[in-house]
């Protein structure tokens, strides 16, 4: 990283944080958007773990449900 280059704050974010943002829960999703929108545009560094992605998954494919699981993944 050059010395012109400012760190970036990296956040491990929650699975609940997650769910608020790809369901449009309220009263929470506004503020998880503006979260993925500052990761999205670089201001912040979002991380997940991987047992978070299989979590996410289950969770809104309704429990592996097969007919639900592609638009989870989506």
């Amino acid at each position: 990283m050059s010395s012109c280059d400012q760190a970036r704050l990296r956040l491990l974010v929650d699975t609940n944080v997650l769910i608020d943002f790809t369901n449009m829960r309220t009263p929470f999703y506004e503020s998880a958007r503006l979260l993925m929108a500052l990761g999205a545009v670089g201001e912040l560094e979002l991380w997940i773990s991987s047992s978070q992605m299989t979590d996410l998954a289950y969770i809104l494919s309704d429990g592996g449900k097969p007919k639900l699981v592609p638009e989870a993944l989506e």
